[in-house]
């Protein structure tokens, strides 16, 4: 299914239901007037799209959509750079995450707490997403906003690397358990390792390093619902590859072999956006001569290359799969070439960006 040209999904739910945002074009309106370009987040139901806006600024982007329908994301507040902060959308429309206030009325903002992106949501409705704390040395936190069982609003920190600056959350699953990067001073740099953020049966909370691939850095994009981890690390020639990590032997802790290499489609880069509770992973790996391909692996097949998979013919080129839905449906990116036939019979061909989804 085509989704529309300048357009990315970026998440998919079990229904069917596509998350993501889509780009507008600068507009002439006369010769001194120019409406800048500006992008908007939508959700795709069922061939109709709805687009989303934004708390008073011009853009917003949809990241992440549960099973009931709850999308999460990001929205411009005012034309002032930096004056992005974390939204969720319902059926009631777009709410300013910092604001969203529970029966004692706190809020992430009273909290002291400026939400800035929000990545994830799960079927609970705790979201992650990045943030900065007042008080805090750090420029950015990870976060995971969450109510109780009273229905009180808490912000957790989920960044505990040091330095604490740079983290980033991407994923969550229904247990609670987030996924992204915390910052490691390696050799004087600061460089990113994937981590697992968890609580222990006190409720405290602890990240878990998931390790290299003989490189420096890693960071982890996705967790299903059975602690499946997924996102790329790099190889000691500075390449990234997708891995996928599981706690194989059930002790708790990264042990060696515990994160593999998926592999690419022939070329030297890959990237694992995803996976679903099948162990289905998606993404985007180059193949031999260089160019992006969007994948699906399992443990049976290995990667393969949605092109060759799908029926989408000769107009397209499936270049990244963002996401997969537990049914097994793929959203992502790919080039569309358009052909025009004008006067004389003149062919033109031109190249547009569009968003796919993949129905088995």
């Amino acid at each position: 299914t085509d989704l529309g040209a300048d357009t990315t999904p970026y998440a998919v739910n079990d229904a069917g239901q596509v998350a993501g945002a889509v780009s507008y074009p600068a507009i002439q309106v006369n010769k001194t007037t120019t409406i800048p370009a500006y992008g908007r987040g939508f959700i795709w139901n069922n061939g109709a799209r709805t687009v989303f806006g934004t708390l008073g600024g011009p853009n917003s982007v949809a990241r992440d959509i549960n099973t009931y329908g709850q999308v999460v994301g990001y929205a411009d507040t005012s034309s002032v750079s930096g004056s992005a902060r974390a939204c969720l959308w319902d059926a009631t429309g777009i709410h300013n995450l910092n604001l969203i206030a529970g029966p004692n009325g706190i809020t992430a903002a009273s909290l002291g707490w400026v939400l800035t992106t929000a990545y994830g949501i799960n079927d609970h409705g705790q979201i992650v997403g990045r943030g900065v704390k007042t008080g805090e040395t750090s420029t950015t936190d990870a976060y995971l906003w969450e109510r109780d069982a009273a229905g009180n609003v808490a912000v957790q920190r989920v960044n505990l690397g040091i330095p604490n600056n740079g983290a980033e959350t991407r994923g969550i699953n229904n247990a609670g358990q987030v996924v992204g990067s915390v910052p490691n001073v390696v050799s004087g740099a600061t460089l990113p390792y994937a981590s697992l953020w968890q609580r222990d049966l006190n409720g405290v909370g602890y990240n878990v390093n998931l390790g290299l691939l003989g490189g420096n850095m890693s960071h982890a994009n996705s967790i299903n619902n059975f602690a499946e981890v997924v996102g790329y690390a790099v190889w000691a020639n500075g390449y990234p590859n997708a891995f996928y990590w599981s706690d194989a032997n059930g002790n708790g802790v990264p042990d060696s072999g515990e994160m593999v290499s998926l592999g690419t489609l022939g070329g030297l880069h890959s990237v694992a956006n995803m996976i679903n509770d099948a162990g289905q992973v998606v993404g985007w790996a180059f193949d031999a001569a260089g160019a992006y391909r969007a994948f699906v692996w399992d443990d049976v097949n290995g990667m393969r290359n949605l092109n060759t998979l799908s029926n989408a013919g000769s107009n397209w080129s499936l270049t990244t799969a963002c996401a997969i839905n537990n049914p097994g449906r793929i959203v992502g990116n790919g080039s569309f070439t358009v052909i025009t036939v004008g006067r004389g019979n003149k062919v033109t061909y031109s190249t547009q960006n569009h968003g796919f989804l993949l129905t088995p």
